[in-house]
């Protein structure tokens, strides 16, 4: 945005020759703030033309301001301040992410659909191996438990 720089000078002229004018003959309207300023000495009718002037002149230095700038439509708007669309990068991961990559990590030389294919069947053997791996794992533990509970079973016949 190009900010007309007379027309900024000239706000801050006003703003300081105006808004802060000081009034004697109201030191009776006293404003008590949080912070124990006396602003009962400033005189509102001052300080409002001030304000007034200061946004009259902001105002004429925004229209300027648009129309310096080359804008034949008036003032700058902000749709005219647009930022322009990013571009759009894909950032989404492949249906078979760890076959890519296991393709990858052993140089991805040759057909990925073959790799995919042979990686797919490996897969499937290997969750078959550590489900019979578990299943033998809970088998053993259950005839474990079971052959102990025949030991104690037939040391209580003993000893009876």
């Amino acid at each position: 945005m190009k900010v007309n720089q007379p027309a900024f000078f000239l706000c801050g002229i006003v703003a300081a020759a105006n808004g802060f004018g000081i009034s004697p003959s109201q030191t009776s309207n006293r404003i008590p703030t949080q912070l124990g300023l006396d602003l009962g000495s400033v005189d509102t009718t001052t300080l409002g033309l001030g304000a007034a002037g200061l946004v009259a002149v902001g105002g004429i230095g925004l229209l300027v301001a648009g129309k310096g700038a080359g804008n034949d439509d008036g003032p700058a708007s902000l749709s005219s301040m647009a930022k322009p669309e990013p571009e759009k990068i894909d950032v989404s991961i492949p249906y078979n992410a760890a076959a890519h990559n296991a393709f990858l990590s052993m140089g991805g030389k040759g057909d990925f659909a073959q790799f995919e294919e042979k990686y797919n069947a490996a897969a499937v053997e290997m969750v078959k191996a550590k489900k019979a791996a578990r299943d033998a794992a809970a088998q053993m533990e259950a005839a474990t438990k079971n052959l102990k509970t025949a030991e104690s079973q037939m040391e209580a016949v003993l000893t009876a």
